[in-house]
């Protein structure tokens, strides 16, 4: 029997900050288990606390093989006294260690995803010793390019770090990934001389059963006592939370039934004080009762809560790839989303555009969906699940260096 391919894996939410990152992850895994097993790679996954470890056991892959701390790459690994005398012979003799206990660069077709390393520059996060970087191939990922659209929400340090790496792979025989043909489309404008090869996976998603979580005990506990709208998404404020409270507030008193719930951690690193904007606006126009701020919520009750809405708002100002649209899409729900190209990339059917600055648009498409419910063309989102799966696997073979 031919030996299994094998694969690392970074699973790492940068410290909590990034829920889309670990939701990607996790639904890699659980697209590949749609594939014959004898298809399947094996996945060593590189990780740094033991709750992530213990998600991925929960997928129930079948081909998980050891899993390595990043921040043990902090440090040289552990050597006995008797291993140290005898590396230290053999640099005298050979210029290298005979007994190296990093991984082996022969271990692993290649690790992915390898993000901008910013990410791993955080204040108080780990980030990749340099030596866990050298020895293995690498796959990178960059998700999208918001940074070169809309600068006035990075630092310049930021930027210029993110640039100056984007620059350096884009010169380097190896394979970048994107999430969608528009950031691929980005990158090729940005870096027309690049020498990278680049790789499109439109990621699915896969949803654990939430039905036998109880609807009444959510809609009580929640207070959603009327039809409303659902927009989850973490409180950055490129995903432009702000424009549907603008398109509430038109619709206001005319519709006063109207309702907005709201779901996500209410952080932003770059824009501390955006929660609290959001806030005042709803206070200063008197919009208490037409929106709900649920905070971060248990994933079982944000799918319930999904599936029982009018329709999802998605009105970011940029995405590389949207998991909320995604979980939209698996369970056949209408999305209104912001006229990004992504957005119109991703979303085929069951859908309205309107532009991401007006929120007059916005207002006219919630007033419409609230007098009339939308019609919805089901469509088989396991189709989209399997060639996530399948595309996962080309890139594994076009990898098998």
């Amino acid at each position: 029997m031919a030996k299994r391919k094998r694969i690392g894996i970074v699973f790492d939410d940068f410290g909590g900050l990034w829920t889309g990152g670990t939701y990607y992850i996790l639904n890699l895994i659980k697209a590949l288990k749609l594939l014959p097993q004898e298809t399947l790679p094996e996945l060593v996954i590189f990780s740094n606390q033991e709750n992530e470890f213990k998600m991925i056991e929960e997928t129930g892959y079948p081909f998980l093989l050891r899993c390595y701390n990043i921040e043990k790459f902090k440090i040289e690994p552990a050597y006995t006294f008797l291993e140290r005398i005898i590396n230290k012979g053999s640099r005298i003799l050979f210029k290298k260690n005979l007994i190296d206990k990093r991984p082996d660069r022969s271990d692993l077709l290649f690790l992915f995803p390898i993000l901008d390393p910013l990410f791993h520059k955080l204040p108080g996060l780990p980030h990749y010793h340099p030596y866990f970087l050298e020895r293995i191939p690498k796959v990178y990922w960059i998700p999208d390019f918001q940074e070169h659209y809309l600068p006035q929400f990075f630092n310049q340090v930021d930027i210029d770090y993110r640039k100056s790496f984007q620059k350096k792979i884009s010169q380097e025989k190896t394979t970048i990934v994107f999430s969608s043909k528009d950031a691929e489309n980005d990158f090729k404008k940005f870096y027309p001389g690049s020498v990278a090869k680049t790789f499109v996976l439109n990621f699915a998603v896969s949803h654990p059963d939430y039905h036998h979580i109880d609807w009444q005990n959510i809609k009580d506990k929640y207070d959603l006592n009327k039809p409303y709208f659902f927009s989850p998404n973490q409180f950055w404020k490129h995903k432009n939370q702000i424009v549907i409270l603008e398109a509430i507030k038109l619709l206001q008193p005319d519709n006063d039934d109207i309702l907005i719930v709201f779901s996500g951690k209410e952080t932003d690193l770059r824009n501390p004080d955006y929660i609290n904007f959001l806030k005042d606006f709803i206070r200063e126009n008197k919009l208490e009762k037409n929106v709900r701020f649920l905070g971060f919520i248990d994933r079982l009750e944000q799918l319930q809560i999904m599936e029982n809405s009018i329709a999802v708002v998605q009105p970011s100002l940029f995405e590389g790839w949207s998991t909320v649209v995604e979980d939209a899409k698996a369970m056949n729900k209408y999305v209104i989303a912001s006229d990004l190209n992504v957005h119109q990339e991703q979303l085929q059917q069951n859908r309205s555009f309107f532009k991401r600055n007006s929120p007059s648009e916005l207002a006219r498409v919630l007033n419409s969906l609230v007098e009339n419910r939308p019609k919805i063309n089901a469509i088989n989102y396991n189709s989209n699940q399997k060639k996530f799966a399948e595309d996962l696997m080309r890139l594994l073979k076009e990898n098998n260096v």
